[in-house]
């Protein structure tokens, strides 16, 4: 058991230090290279590929690679010292590289280098999953206690009686507790405005029930006039003819009425359409379109999150055609930074102009909130689609963001590629954005 234990610390450490952790054998070793040491000896290695377990930057080809590998006759006993690495070349071994060995000639000790076997195999797998970043999007703290009255129905789909809890309770709707039930998903305010009161609001509760997930619609009354003792005000106005309801009347402007609750809808839908519409309205100068490209398509998800977690997007669009437009901008993703809004930074960096895009991504490289992976890796994942000219004509700020995007992704992820990033050539992308977006992905596990 303790040799068991720490074979797994071993091969922890070994993972968490490699940026290449693979399965295979030497197929071919090339001639020596030129070395001004006597005591060392570098070959070029050509290593099969059965799987791969780590990779943080992109290895072209995914059935063989080739790594510079370095013996000294410090720590190879062998003669001729080609043996060192020609002994590899039988039966299948687990491989721990670093970047520098697919650089140039490194040495590669022995320790990095492990016996292919199932349980090991399992045991990558296992660390490859250990080592993903996860993303949880809906990771509010749960505090209601096992015997919570309204999570208890919901878990049985006993709409009546959650109807009940949600008319007697509306009006902590908004307290910390509302939200920290373990049966609520998320809460969707509609943003109108309330002209006068009394006044209506909906809101989408998104529930977690034990057959799956449940949408339910609840409209509320805002405010409402209760008279007290009406008869009073009436004589006083028929006698004297004195105008008095309003000292009997009391108006409670922060009140609300349940007046419908509605399971098993789709209102969201609706709401996202406008929303997204709203969304890329903000984010998009038309007049910079042609010279940059249009936006990425807004996902509902995406919308969701921004506006269950952040609020509203307020880049008014009036300011498009002055000359402060993107200073402005760059002012209002200091507030999002300051207040932490990570899922509408995230918008704010598929905005039109490449420049407000770099700024946002670099605000979100300073909130360093993970949850943002998947909304960069689909931006990149677009930004591959622009045509090839615009990458020709106008080079200078697509691949300032370009790189910068490719920067922020391998900052969040712990990836390396980008300093292997190479110019546009045959296809009509910038950077090999599908090889970069495989490493991407591998680093991340979304736990929604």
């Amino acid at each position: 058991m303790p040799a068991v234990k720490a074979q797994q610390t071993d091969f922890n450490s070994l993972f968490t230090q490699a940026d290449v952790v693979l399965s295979g054998h030497v197929m071919s070793i090339d001639g020596t290279l030129g070395t001004e040491d006597l005591g060392t000896e570098q070959y070029l290695v050509q290593l099969s590929i059965d799987s791969i377990y780590k990779h943080t930057f992109p290895i072209p080809d995914h059935k063989t690679t080739r790594i510079g590998w370095e013996i000294s006759n410090l720590l190879c006993r062998e003669k001729p010292m080609k043996k060192c690495i020609s002994k590899y070349q039988d039966g299948k071994w687990i491989f721990f590289l670093k970047h520098a060995s697919f650089m140039g000639p490194e040495v590669l000790p022995e320790s990095c280098i492990r016996p292919f076997s199932e349980a090991n195999a399992q045991r990558m797998v296992e660390l490859q999953q250990q080592h993903a970043i996860p993303i949880v999007h809906f990771n509010r703290d749960k505090i209601c206690d096992a015997s919570c009255e309204l999570c208890r129905h919901v878990k049985v789909c006993d709409w009546k009686k959650v109807e009940k809890y949600v008319a007697k309770h509306c009006n902590d709707r908004n307290s910390p507790k509302w939200m920290q039930h373990q049966r609520i998903k998320w809460i969707l305010d509609d943003r109108a405005i309330l002209l006068s009161l009394p006044s209506s609001m909906g809101v989408r509760y998104m529930f977690s029930t034990d057959s799956g997930e449940v949408e339910a619609y609840i409209n509320f009354q805002v405010g409402y006039y209760k008279a007290y003792t009406p008869w009073i005000p009436h004589i006083l106005s028929s006698w004297f003819n004195w105008d008095l309801y309003k000292n009997f009347t009391v108006e409670k402007t922060d009140t609300l009425i349940l007046r419908s609750f509605k399971p098993h809808t789709q209102y969201s839908i609706e709401y996202l359409f406008y929303e997204k519409a709203n969304y890329t309205r903000m984010l998009t100068d038309t007049s910079k379109v042609k010279f940059f490209g249009p936006n990425m398509p807004l996902a509902d998800r995406d919308v969701l999150l921004a506006a269950v977690f952040d609020g509203e997007l307020r880049l008014y669009e009036d300011y498009k055609t002055m000359p402060i437009y993107v200073e402005w901008s760059k002012q209002y993703i200091d507030k999002l930074l300051a207040e932490k809004k990570v899922y509408l930074l995230s918008l704010m960096a598929s905005h039109t102009i490449p420049e407000i895009g770099m700024y946002s991504l670099h605000a979100l490289r300073q909130l360093n909130d993970v949850r943002c992976i998947p909304f960069l890796i689909r931006l990149a994942d677009y930004r591959k689609t622009l045509p090839r000219a615009l990458y020709e004509t106008y080079q200078g700020p697509i691949r300032n963001f370009s790189d910068s995007l490719l920067f922020t992704l391998d900052f969040f992820t712990g990836s390396k590629t980008y300093p292997q990033k190479i110019s546009y050539g045959g296809s009509n992308d910038y950077f090999y954005t599908d090889q970069c977006i495989a490493i991407w992905r591998s680093r991340i596990r979304e736990e929604d």
